[in-house]
């Protein structure tokens, strides 16, 4: 189960070590996952250097490895990085760690919920943590007072409505595929 400590990784931290759990990439190879034309990209798309920094930052924390170096015919030889153990544990405990807050949910839940596909993992007792974390955060805010004027009415309506939408599209999430 995971715990409700403050989170270890970032958003593309953990979206890079969920690429390297599967098999040693390098970064190059990495950075493509997240541009616009990929599946991961499709969620969150970012720059090369921004994964690079990533997987700097991930080595320094002792979350992955090199494994070895590959000669490339494009520039300096490629680094082939691997997930550690105490990496795979903290993108696990992230993978199933509900979003926190409603304004979360665009990036990391989706990002979350193509990184179970892409694993091949039963997504339905998360969805069911996602829904337990977020039903008292929707049901406070659908019972309370919404200010008649102003960006404060502008704010509440939203929230309302964005908490019931969250609400709905994880509901029907639970519900399993569409039938044809």
């Amino acid at each position: 189960m995971p715990s409700q400590e403050a989170p270890l990784l970032t958003l593309i931290e953990a979206a890079v070590l969920g690429l390297l759990v599967d098999r040693p990439q390098h970064g190059f190879e990495l950075a493509k996952a997240f541009e616009r034309d990929n599946w991961l990209g499709e969620i969150f798309t970012t720059q090369r250097p921004v994964v690079y920094r990533a997987l700097n930052t991930l080595e320094r924390k002792g979350l992955l490895t090199e494994e070895r170096r590959e000669a490339s015919s494009r520039g300096p030889a490629r680094t082939v990085l691997r997930c550690t153990s105490d990496g795979s544990i903290a993108f696990q405990e992230w993978l199933e760690t509900p979003v926190r807050h409603l304004r979360d949910v665009r990036l990391e839940l989706l990002i979350k919920l193509a990184l179970h596909e892409h694993h091949g993992l039963d997504v339905q007792p998360f969805i069911s943590r996602q829904i337990e974390h977020f039903r008292p955060i929707h049901d406070a805010l659908q019972v309370s007072p919404t200010p008649t004027d102003g960006t404060g009415r502008q704010l509440a309506l939203w929230r309302k409505e964005a908490s019931h939408t969250v609400m709905r599209f994880l509901e029907k999430l639970r519900e399993g595929p569409a039938r044809p």
